[in-house]
């Protein structure tokens, strides 16, 4: 056995085992779906340009705390988003950083008083990128319960700026994500079955990702038929 193997069985019995434990997901086990749309205007933008902007594509968003701490309680909260772009499904999956620490973890008491990064840089043909996302209407959805942003999400479209970074570059604003209604279609998300070839994890993220997902999908017994995208891929989800 290789050590990629030997590597790859380590990762995934880990998960698998966790995720085995809990029943659900090891992470996000509860969450609320919305349909709504992603715009890119910024043609100049690594990532936008790698997707096609300026353009608009519908989306699928998943809200949810990464420890499903009960009720108003602060936990690190996630928007996943699946882009339904022309090249196939795009997964983008956000989870709430520091404000003056954007690259590390912290938690959130609601979901406009963080902002979402991607973490994990994306590679495209000449940048390497990372994608973020803020509130553009912070004092709506400060709770950190699932009931709260589904309340916003009714009373009007939910809004979040999306910028970017390149390694040594600043912030800059490429586009606006919109939550805009409630749906109860059930998706299974997975960032590295479900890249954009333009815009994709280095091969090493990639693989780790495959593996923890693969994992935890075995050790709960999941359905992966809502994670297949194009043809040529491989079908997986978490």
């Amino acid at each position: 056995m290789t050590f990629t193997e030997r590597a790859a069985s380590v990762v995934k019995a880990g998960f698998g085992a966790a995720s085995h434990l809990r029943s659900a997901r090891i992470f996000h086990p509860d969450g609320a779906l919305f349909t709504g749309t992603l715009r890119l205007s910024d043609a100049a933008s690594p990532a936008a340009a790698a997707l096609g902007a300026p353009g608009s594509w519908p989306v699928t968003v998943r809200a949810s705390k990464a420890l499903g701490t009960p009720g108003e309680w602060a936990d690190i909260h996630g928007i996943a988003v699946r882009v339904n772009h022309d090249v196939g499904l795009v997964d983008l999956l956000f989870a709430t950083v520091g404000s003056r620490v954007p690259f590390v973890l912290a938690p959130s008491r609601g979901w406009g008083t963080q902002p979402y990064s991607t973490l994990l840089p994306y590679q495209t043909d000449k940048h390497h990128v990372v994608l973020r996302l803020d509130a553009a209407e912070p004092d709506r959805a400060t709770a950190g319960d699932l009931d709260s942003i589904r309340s916003a999400v009714a009373t009007g479209p939910l809004l979040f700026v999306v910028s970017e970074r390149t390694i040594l570059g600043s912030w800059r604003p490429i586009g606006q994500l919109a939550l805009e209604e409630r749906t109860e279609a059930q998706v299974a998300f997975d960032p590295v079955v479900n890249q954009h070839p333009r815009l994709a994890y280095p091969d090493a993220l990639a693989r780790f990702r495959s593996w923890a997902y693969s994992g935890s999908r075995q050790g709960r017994d999941a359905d992966t038929g809502d994670v297949v995208t194009t043809a040529g891929r491989d079908s997986g989800g978490a």
